[in-house]
């Protein structure tokens, strides 16, 4: 699951931005967003950098 979202982070021209602002409402509604805290980890661990943080934190 990790390399699904580098993939969508990786997207030109601010589509991951869009893609994930646009999703993320619904993912928090269902409760599913608290997965997101291991993805961050990993992305961290394996890139050095969260760029998710900043995507989702500009999404709210």
């Amino acid at each position: 699951m990790p390399h699904a979202f580098e993939a969508i982070l990786a997207f030109p021209f601010g589509l991951a931005g869009l893609i994930l602002g646009g999703v993320h409402q619904l993912i928090v509604v269902t409760g599913v967003h608290h997965i997101f805290n291991l993805l961050e980890a990993q992305l961290i661990a394996n890139e050095g950098k969260d760029a998710f943080n900043a995507i989702i934190t500009a999404a709210m």
